[in-house]
């Protein structure tokens, strides 16, 4: 059972996500956020952060998979040079206790 609905934490280049579960019966539950995002040409970084694990895809490519289980801790980080329009993917799972993960880009 969900003690809240995930909900997108800011506008722009930013998703978050933040719920809980109180049923145990709910790990192993895999959220999977997607958007198309237009970027000017440059560089960006990409960050991620989740307890537990998180994967990023850009235009289907595997660019982040820290696919573990984690405390939240760490924030995983990766610089890509784009231009464009681009299909972005943030997959994420939950192992046990509350739900968190979080991904934006500068």
């Amino acid at each position: 059972q969900l003690v809240e609905r995930p909900r997108p934490a800011g506008l722009g280049p930013r998703v978050g996500f933040r719920f809980a579960v109180r049923n145990r019966h709910r790990r192993g539950g895999r959220p999977r956020w997607s958007r198309q995002a237009s970027f000017t040409s440059g560089r960006y970084r990409f960050y991620a952060w989740a307890d537990d694990g998180i994967r990023v895809r850009v235009d289907g490519g595997l660019i982040l998979n820290e696919w573990h289980a984690s405390s939240g801790d760490e924030v995983y980080t990766v610089d890509l040079p784009l231009e464009g329009t681009h299909s972005v993917v943030v997959e994420y799972y939950e192992q046990s206790g509350d739900a968190r993960a979080r991904f934006w880009w500068t």
